[in-house]
């Protein structure tokens, strides 16, 4: 059967240098912990790792430089710069006599590439030379945890270079599945099951775990029904979508009549033919979603662009209550929510629970990125 992995990524502010942020992230990959009686018994811990990463802003790149060897809290994590040399402070233990924390201070050049973990000694004078003036921590270079978490959240996570919690569960195709269809685990753990098997999944599998999660979500009752409702309304619309339109992603050239399927292709000439022959941009398949769905789903701004310019009802709603902001939220798809919100998309346009993109999008790496682009819109 194998066992569930809880990820834990904790990742630090950083500072601004030659259009390239620096941070740090803590990385666990960690079994569920469990009690006995009143006593919480941890989980094994499988993996952990403290990187020093930079995020260029120029092209989007996000590089993994160093493992840092320290114990990490970033609430303790502070930066300064002198040059091209960047100083930050980690943790580095509990003095027994002062009672106080002991920091350790790393310096990363980021001309020669070299990192330098100083000794506590020597931490202590650096951290007296540029950090004990805590109004040195305030500049424009200092950047909070939101403004990485702003750029960073946007990023697949196979761009990290971290190993993947699936890996270290031990889980077949089929438990892997299981964990999908019978919401086993955390967020970020279904999120890596499905990113293990997603591309082995058929389109006949995908539907197969969509009626098996059906089945399940029938029996549930009351509270239980409630609480994964949400769930259930989001994986059933990303596994839907696979299932009926991959099967032909693999010829983009085919010529296909379904305006739908077109945009999954990413078929922006044979779309604009199918827009010029009097196709409706608002068609609608057997579940309610219109192409626009679809294109926000697989983050396509420009094929949203141009249904928008043609007419697209940017605010439609499919059979289960979700509209494109939905759609964008449930594919990770950070440029579909900028463009969505710029040109007027609303959060909720009725009363029911699936309508309102933020329950889907609060609690994963987007949130920053959502309530940054949302803010540019009028709800009034």
């Amino acid at each position: 059967m194998g066992k569930e992995i809880n990820v834990f990524k904790e990742i630090s502010s950083g500072i601004l240098y030659n259009d390239k942020i620096y941070f740090l992230c803590d990385y666990k990959l960690k079994e569920p912990g469990w009690y006995l009686y009143l006593i919480f018994i941890p989980g094994e811990q499988h993996f952990r790792s403290i990187n020093l990463y930079s995020y260029d802003l120029k092209n989007g790149k996000l590089k993994k430089i160093s493992g840092i060897e320290s114990d990490f809290d970033r609430n303790y994590t502070q930066w300064h710069r002198r040059g091209a040399s960047l100083y930050f402070i980690c943790k580095g233990g509990w003095d027994k006599v002062k009672k106080e924390t002991l920091y350790v201070i790393f310096e990363y050049n980021t001309v020669s590439g070299e990192i330098i973990k100083n000794s506590i000694n020597e931490s202590e004078k650096l951290y007296d030379k540029y950090f004990r003036d805590k109004n040195s921590f305030q500049g424009e270079d200092k950047i909070k945890l939101s403004g990485i978490l702003f750029h960073t959240g946007i990023l697949p996570e196979e761009e990290w270079g971290l190993p993947e919690a699936a890996d270290y569960s031990g889980m077949n195709k089929k438990n892997l599945k299981k964990v999908i269809v019978e919401f086993k685990g955390t967020w970020a753990f279904r999120e890596s099951a499905y990113r293990k098997i997603k591309d082995e999944l058929s389109s006949s599998e995908l539907f197969e775990m969509i009626s098996s999660m059906e089945q399940i979500h029938y029996r549930r009752k009351g509270l239980k029904k409630m609480e994964a409702e949400n769930f259930f309304t989001e994986w059933k619309s990303r596994l839907y979508i696979e299932a009926e339109y991959k099967g032909d992603k693999e010829n983009s050239t085919k010529k296909v009549s379904s305006i739908h399927k077109t945009v999954y292709q990413q078929n922006k000439e044979q779309l604009i033919q199918l827009l010029a022959s009097g196709i409706d941009p608002d068609s609608r398949d057997s579940e309610g979603l219109t192409p626009l769905m679809i294109a926000a789903y697989i983050n396509d701004s420009a094929i949203i662009e141009l249904l928008l310019k043609n007419g697209a009802d940017i605010n439609a709603c499919d059979n289960k209550g979700c509209t494109s902001l939905v759609y964008a939220v449930f594919g990770k798809s950070h440029l579909a929510i900028k463009t969505l919100f710029e040109n007027g998309a609303t959060r909720s346009v009725n009363d029911k629970t699936a309508s309102y993109a933020w329950i889907f999008v609060a609690s994963t790496p987007l949130r920053q990125w959502y309530l940054h682009y949302e803010k540019r819109t009028d709800y009034k």
